[in-house]
């Protein structure tokens, strides 16, 4: 939790938003908050920061010194973890691969309340 003078997302803790109606966004959110210290959550107020009520639906959201969205987001939250997942972050952000990591995104985002929850870790 914040402190109630602490804006989520922004200072020590960053903040990340995923679909609480989606069975795969809420086990991988689960997964990661084990490895991560950024907050996991179903639902913020993140105007403040540019985030449109209508982007929680299509974006994983996450908002610490700047504001990701997707693959992006998935990228900055590796990013928060011990290695070897650390690395996996750069992986994903790493420039040339971003055609390549935001079509994987965008495949998974489209079919993910048909992929069985059972092949994902958590």
């Amino acid at each position: 939790m914040t402190n109630e003078h602490e804006t989520p997302g922004t200072k020590s803790r960053p903040i990340c938003v995923y679909d609480g109606n989606c069975g795969i966004c809420t086990k991988m959110a689960r997964w990661a908050s084990r490895r991560s210290p950024a907050e996991f959550t179903d639902h913020a107020d993140l105007s403040h920061r540019g985030v449109d009520d209508s982007e929680y639906e299509k974006y994983l959201i996450f908002a610490g010194e700047t504001v990701e969205r997707g693959h992006r987001a998935v990228g900055a939250v590796f990013k928060t973890m011990p290695w070897p997942w650390k690395a996996a972050g750069y992986v994903i952000n790493f420039r040339l691969l971003t055609p390549v990591a935001r079509e994987a995104y965008r495949l998974v985002a489209s079919n993910r309340r048909r992929i069985p929850l059972w092949i994902i870790p958590g």
